[in-house]
């Protein structure tokens, strides 16, 4: 989203590249061979951020889950079926359901890490 970045508050990019400051955009060098995740999280604890939404890909999101580095998860699932494309990240369970509801035509559970 090109509007992403045009906030006032304070954004942090993690790459392998640089390590930067220009305004409120942050480069944070990090090593992908090291357990990223880890590394991203110490950070954000190191500067009191204590809640992150995470969205991305597939690849993305079962990081996180397989890291155990989630504490909810908002699971939309559509009435049509798709024959093509990325399957969704798989919830290890057990994690329990906090909330379910319709939302349109749409399934919306609200699952917690337990």
């Amino acid at each position: 989203n090109p509007n992403t970045l045009k906030t006032n508050n304070t954004t942090y990019i993690y790459n392998n590249v640089k390590e930067t400051r220009q305004k409120n955009i942050v480069h944070i060098r990090i090593d992908f061979k090291g357990k990223p995740l880890l590394q991203i999280m110490k950070h954000l604890f190191e500067i009191r951020v204590h809640s992150v939404l995470v969205e991305g890909g597939t690849q993305t999101l079962q990081h996180f889950i397989d890291a155990e580095l989630w504490d909810e998860a908002r699971v939309l699932t559509g009435a049509k079926k798709m024959k093509n494309g990325l399957q969704a990240p798989k919830l290890k369970f057990p994690s329990k359901i906090l909330r379910n509801f319709e939302c349109g035509v749409d399934k919306v559970e609200i699952f917690i890490n337990s």
